[in-house]
Parts: structure tokens; C-alpha cells; sequence
């Protein structure tokens, strides 16, 4: 079984990767509650390097985490082919992380923008598959969307999201 204490203790950024001039170790101070003696690490465990991130993560969405932070707890708490689940997985970062690291994931969220953020980044379509898609659609239906939602989208792209989502009879609430 992996000891996250041990692993939090020995961790140190190596003058390679460091951001700084010498080997930065992690502190350990100690806090007594109920007669325990409770660790806190103390280190630098998110520098500016470390939260670079990939492009195929810079999706818009509300209340998102750089991908470095699943990263992180992925790499130090699974092993490949384990089950990463995320409960509220919002655009799919802690999801395609799990993927990127080959880990099996589940991910679940109630806005259903979340599968169609998520599905093409995990399943990319065929280039085959995206032109048979675009021949499909008719660019010269005029149609208007159900909802206002022309603070999101420039007026073409609105558009052709309408049109697509027109063409599949669905709605956009």
C-alpha cells in the first residue's frame, strides 16, 4: 500500500525542475489535538511551472481547476488501469487526465455540456467522420435558437450550433 506521509515527506523539487536556486524539501510541523500529534507538509507543491498546462484542457467552463491538480493525486494515489471516478465532472479535466495517465474513468455531472466537452477530447472523430458530418448539415436553414445565447457566441457560431442541433431535432435547454 503507497504511504502518502512518507511520500509527502521525502518529496523535493530537484534543481532541475526547481524555480529555485537550491533543493527545496518539504517542512514538517506538528499539531496537537486530542492528544495526537497531526503532520502538516509544508512545501512548494504547485509552482508556476508545474501549472502549465496542455492546450487540449483549455476548454471554457465555470468553476475550473488547471489539470495538474488531478494530475497530482492520479499519479500519487493510482496505478494504470485503476477506476478514477469524478462525480462532478464539470468540462472533463480530472477525466481526460485519468485517460492521458491510462487510468479507466468514470465521470458524471448534471449539466449534459459536460459529456459533449468531455467525448470528442477522450474519442476524437476520424477526419473521415467529421467531413461525412459536415456534408450532412445544411448551412442555409434559417433558424433561430430557443434561447438567447448571443453572450456566449459570436452570431455565425450560434448559428451553426443551431443548425446542428436543429438537424438532430433536439433543442438547446
Amino acid at each position: 500500500m503507497f504511504d502518502i506521509s512518507k511520500y509527502l515527506e521525502n518529496f523535493s523539487l530537484d534543481n532541475e525542475n526547481s524555480l529555485f536556486d537550491e533543493k527545496v524539501k518539504t517542512r514538517i510541523e506538528y499539531y496537537q489535538y486530542n492528544n495526537q500529534s497531526i503532520p502538516k507538509y509544508i512545501n512548494e507543491y504547485w509552482t508556476a511551472k508545474q501549472r502549465q498546462s496542455n492546450s487540449i484542457h483549455e476548454i471554457s467552463y465555470r468553476a475550473c481547476f488547471k489539470a495538474q491538480l488531478p494530475r497530482f493525486f492520479i499519479e500519487l494515489l493510482t496505478n494504470e488501469n485503476d477506476i478514477v471516478y469524478d462525480p462532478f465532472s464539470g468540462r472533463g479535466t480530472t477525466a481526460l487526465e485519468a485517460a492521458l495517465l491510462n487510468r479507466r474513468f468514470i465521470a458524471n455531472d448534471i449539466n449534459p455540456l459536460s459529456e459533449i466537452l468531455l467525448k470528442p477530447r477522450v474519442q476524437p472523430p476520424t477526419l473521415n467522420e467529421i467531413a461525412k458530418r459536415l456534408e450532412e448539415i445544411d448551412f442555409n436553414i434559417d433558424i433561430e435558437p430557443d434561447i438567447d445565447l448571443t453572450m456566449f457566441y459570436h452570431e455565425r457560431t450560434l448559428k451553426e450550433i443551431v443548425i446542428n442541433f436543429g438537424n438532430n431535432k433536439c433543442n438547446l435547454n
